[in-house]
């Protein structure tokens, strides 16, 4: 949660004037549209989190009310959207795709054959090169 001290004259009166404007039936309305949507209630927990949105995605109430970190909420519409691709929903796409596991088995004679392949950085790649010969900081000899 935000670390916000209290509220005090107009700050306080604004605030006090928006949570008279929320509404309980237009809440539940809004649940229950939520709910035939995806096809299935609330859960008790995080909504988001059980639908399949990681928690490193989420944002705080705070940050959407109080215009304060945007971009996080941001970022957490397109985890959503990203969940839903990976869920099926057949609406409108938002954000990329969500990448799937792609697991490999190798056989005990295909990791025998790798262990005698040179790699990338290895000698056979870059000659033997080292940084023998660099200056760094020092002043060039002339």
């Amino acid at each position: 949660m935000a670390n916000k001290g209290p509220s005090y004259g107009s700050l306080a009166e604004r605030e006090r004037t928006m949570a008279a404007k929320r509404s309980t039936p237009l809440d539940d309305e809004a649940q229950h549209w939520i709910e035939a949507i995806i096809g299935e209630k609330f859960p008790s927990e995080k909504a988001a989190l059980a639908y399949g949105v990681l928690s490193s995605d989420l944002f705080q109430t705070v940050d959407l009310f109080e215009k304060r970190n945007i971009p996080q909420v941001t970022l957490a519409v397109h985890a959503l959207g990203r969940a839903a691709q990976k869920k099926g929903f057949k609406g409108p796409v938002l954000g990329v795709k969500e990448s799937e596991a792609n697991q490999r088995d190798f056989s005990e004679e295909q990791l025998r054959a790798g262990q005698g392949m040179i790699g990338l950085l290895n000698d056979g790649m870059n000659k033997g090169a080292n940084q023998s010969g660099q200056n760094m900081g020092l002043s060039r000899h002339i």
